[in-house]
């Protein structure tokens, strides 16, 4: 078996959104990466992953998940106004649209 390289296991990130473009976007900027984008498009969907995953890394835009997961909450470019009520809502970070893979990343690293 030499030359054999085990790959570890991805980590997996729920996205919880009804925007298709979200699923999109994101799944395009984390292939090849060490994340593994699992989507959910309703709240019954989001909820059942979260019960499976290992590691609680959230993107959303409409529900709100259990309390100790990463949450990050996805939102225009111009509601960044939003932190205070993000945080006070047990979110852990916010995501503008359109998204950047540097700045999706750095989400990430950080949750």
């Amino acid at each position: 078996m030499h030359g054999t390289k085990i790959q570890p296991a991805a980590i997996q990130v729920v996205l919880a959104s009804t925007r298709v473009d979200d699923h999109e976007t994101l799944g395009y900027l984390l292939s090849g990466s060490p994340w593994e984008l699992v989507g959910a498009a309703s709240l019954e969907d989001a909820v059942a992953i979260l019960h499976r995953v290992a590691v609680p890394i959230v993107f959303c835009d409409l529900i709100k998940a259990r309390r100790r997961a990463f949450i990050t909450i996805l939102a225009n470019a111009g509601a960044l106004g939003l932190c205070a009520e993000v945080a006070r809502r047990g979110g852990f970070d916010l995501l503008a649209r359109p998204f950047e893979r540097e700045q999706v990343f750095a989400t990430l690293m950080c949750a």
